[in-house]
């Protein structure tokens, strides 16, 4: 088996789409497209993050006889009867207060609990606004872990000046961080900004809806 079909392997059990491995990756579509077809190698550095997202060896992604494929690893196995069901959690959202930002609780929804094991401390925080449309839906729920560290395009929720709460794309620049929409429309800033002047709250590892669909 060959590292894209580790990498294909990883994907499916985790039940994400192309689109949502890219995303969480920072980079395209097409990139992951190539990973997995084996034209394209992939790069130790996005190897190391796929072993912190997923909790997966960098053996069983990079090594071909004893890798994720060749194990037959299409779902993850159950730890014990817990692992499979969902967890109910609170959701927080950013709102003003004070003249500044805050956090504050507005609701519960569940969370799969395979996702919360492997970021125990991870809080969920609703998408407010419309600056990371091309990646989550206006009011979706993202899950932010808080001991993650940041990469360059990952997503993340930051505290700007110590007081605005903001999430965006994150980019190391120098002694500067670049925190960025990615939207298909917004009004909304990107900053430019001193490490000093920046608190990163966590990065988002996971994303779904509030609540089911109806029709």
């Amino acid at each position: 088996m060959a590292q894209g079909d580790n990498i294909k392997c990883l994907r499916t059990r985790e039940g994400l789409t192309q689109q949502q491995f890219a995303d969480m990756l920072g980079v395209t579509k097409e990139t992951v497209c190539r990973w997995e077809r084996g034209h394209t190698a992939v790069k130790v550095s996005t190897l190391d993050k796929l072993t912190e997202l997923f909790d997966v060896t960098f053996d069983e992604l990079a090594a071909s006889n004893s890798g994720l494929a060749s194990a037959g690893l299409s779902s993850r196995p159950e730890k014990s009867p817990n692992v499979a069901q969902n967890e109910e959690c609170e959701i927080y959202k950013i709102v003003r207060r004070n003249g500044g930002f805050s956090l504050k609780k507005s609701g519960r929804t569940f969370v799969p609990g395979p996702v919360l094991e492997r970021h125990p401390g991870g809080f969920l925080v609703q998408m407010n606004g419309s600056g990371m449309s091309r990646c989550y839906p206006q009011s979706s729920v993202l899950l932010v872990d808080p001991v993650a560290k940041p990469w360059n395009g990952c997503t993340v929720v930051a505290m700007v000046d110590a007081s605005a709460i903001v999430i965006r794309r994150y980019e190391i620049r120098g002694n500067t961080i670049a925190l960025s929409t990615y939207s298909y429309l917004t009004e909304e800033p990107d900053f430019t900004l001193d490490r000093r002047r920046l608190r990163i709250l966590g990065v988002v590892v996971w994303f779904q809806a509030t609540h089911d669909l109806t029709y």
